[in-house]
């Protein structure tokens, strides 16, 4: 532990090991000359948890991502179902569910397999086992949300051709440093996604309506 800590907290730790009852005269003399932690050389790690805990982080990232989509708040609890194609992987995610809910902003959690969830929820795929619903009737209005995304979208479909202009002018490959061609490149691929998920999110809210 206090070779893992040494890089951030040196003082204090080289402090610490000095003062190690029953150190050996086989121990390094000083923290600073000792090789640091690799966790090769350990057994405790469980390939099994990390992947479950990683599934875990899919499903708040599905969800946060979907409360972005249609521009929620901290303050608007929705309520969340998240179905499974099987009781295994149920199993994975109850244990968690407070968490999901916490880390969400959700006002309850529900974790299902063979129950569908109710109307009115928008939808995100986290693995071909895995659904998240989250519930927006009675929590938007529908036609103001959707006027609201229509506007973001309208900005972002501004700003997206006005790169794309910048970037056919004669001379561009020339005249533009590439540093700069790569960062009008990658910014409007990342309008086109966002793009894309906001023309989505429209659709889902005019099938909701």
């Amino acid at each position: 532990g206090l070779r893992l800590l040494h890089p951030f907290m040196p003082f204090i730790t080289e402090e610490l090991y000095q003062r190690l009852p029953r150190r050996t005269e086989g121990c390094p003399p000083s923290l600073c000359v000792t090789s640091y932690p690799e966790a090769k050389n350990y057994s405790f790690r469980n390939t099994k948890v990390e992947g479950e805990v990683e599934f875990v982080q899919n499903i708040v990232k599905s969800l946060r991502s979907t409360r972005s989509d249609y521009l929620l708040t901290g303050k608007d609890k929705a309520e969340v179902y998240i179905k499974c194609a099987d009781d295994q992987t149920a199993d994975i995610v109850r244990p968690h569910e407070t968490l999901i809910q916490a880390t969400t902003s959700s006002s309850a959690v529900h974790v299902v397999t063979t129950q569908e969830p109710p109307e009115g929820c928008a939808i995100q795929s986290v693995s071909i086992n895995c659904q998240t619903y989250l519930m927006l009737k009675g929590l938007i209005d529908f036609e103001k949300e959707k006027v609201k995304l229509e506007g973001k979208k309208e900005k972002l479909v501004a700003q997206l051709t006005k790169l794309q202009d910048s970037t056919a002018v004669p001379g561009y490959e020339e005249k533009v440093p590439e540093k700069v061609r790569t960062q009008n490149t990658e910014k409007m691929n990342e309008i086109n996604i966002e793009v894309e998920k906001i023309t989505e999110a429209i659709a889902t809210i005019s099938k909701l309506q």
